[in-house]
């Protein structure tokens, strides 16, 4: 599973054009999601989900539910994503506000980065994918 969103925190607006948050600390982390983190990045009111691929899938605001998903998940499925935590809050922040989505269990997610870290490949998804499966 894995959501695309926009959202506009960790940024502010100086007039001109988007920057970082006043105090925010240099480098990689300096906007958006890397400085606010996640929960504040779900809760924030501009955070939109974009679409959610699943199993093959493509979800969009608008479209019908995703009732295999739901029934998927309502039967005690578990549920894969890189960055689970991630995942877990814009469901349950976003969805079942706001699409009436039922409840995501923290105990069906299953985080692929975790066991990515935990066979000592790298951090991201770009990175471990590299690993895997290298373009020579």
């Amino acid at each position: 599973m894995d959501f695309e969103t926009y959202s506009e925190a960790g940024y502010v607006w100086n007039g001109e054009r988007w920057g970082a948050l006043p105090g925010a600390p240099s480098g990689k982390n300096r906007y958006g999601l890397g400085c606010v983190g996640i929960a504040v990045y779900a809760e924030h009111p501009s955070t939109e989900v974009l679409c959610l691929s699943y199993g093959g899938k493509r979800w969009k605001p608008g479209d019908y539910p995703p009732e295999t998903l739901f029934l998927h998940i309502e039967s005690g499925g578990l549920v894969a994503a890189f960055n689970a935590p991630f995942e877990w809050w814009i469901w349950n922040t976003i969805c079942t506000k706001r699409y009436s989505w039922p409840p995501l269990p923290l105990r069906q997610l299953r985080c692929s980065a975790a066991r990515a870290r935990a066979h000592a490949l790298p951090p991201s998804l770009e990175m471990a994918g590299d690993v895997l499966w290298p373009q020579n």
